[in-house]
């Protein structure tokens, strides 16, 4: 019995197309082939979507970032005077003497007012803008704020207070009137910081 190489091969080409093995093999290879040119995709879409969200930030930053709008806060500072006890030492006769005093101190202190009204108006524009393939929305905006605050406390119950008139602590503008422990017809007037 002698074996030609014709059966070999056609016995060899029977076993490939019915092995299951083989098919699952090539079936397997085929996919981690695929597998190269998808990640390749998926490196330049993610490299796309960071290369976005910076010209994003690019426009943004160039626009004037992202913005915040308070009311305003009216913070006057004021002289708190107390009456406090004091520890005063002193020497008799090479003895020390502690004698505990009241005397009267005062500290700076500041008081927080919010509006009584506050009534805002405002309007936004979108606006987009475009580098390369890529696009940002800007906003342009018009924002009026009109506040109304209440005197800040009465002037008969703050007897051991004192308005400090000419502090840099004030947020916005704002006009209260006269300081009666200024000497000039100065009123409490500031500055937006």
């Amino acid at each position: 019995m002698e074996t030609t190489p014709t059966g070999i091969i056609e016995r060899f080409n029977r076993w490939l197309s019915e092995s299951i093995m083989v098919k699952l093999a090539s079936i397997g290879f085929l996919i981690l082939i695929l597998l190269i040119p998808s990640a390749w995709v998926e490196s330049i879409i993610r490299e796309r979507e960071g290369r976005a969200d910076s010209v994003v930030e690019e426009i943004a930053s160039k626009w004037s970032g992202e913005q915040t709008v308070n009311g305003p806060l009216l913070i006057i500072p004021y002289i708190y005077r107390y009456e406090a006890e004091v520890e005063h030492q002193r020497e008799v006769n090479g003895k020390t003497i502690i004698e505990m005093k009241k005397e009267m101190k005062e500290r700076i202190e500041r008081a927080y007012f919010l509006p009584e009204k506050l009534n805002i108006n405002g309007s936004v524009e979108p606006e987009v803008r475009h580098r390369g393939i890529f696009e940002a929305a800007v906003y342009k905006s018009n924002i009026d704020l009109k506040a109304t605050f209440n005197t800040p406390w009465d002037a008969s119950s703050a007897t051991r207070c004192a308005i400090v008139c000419r502090s840099k602590h004030c947020r916005y503008r704002y006009s209260l009137g006269r300081c009666s422990d200024c000497s000039r017809n100065q009123g409490l007037t500031g500055h937006k910081r």
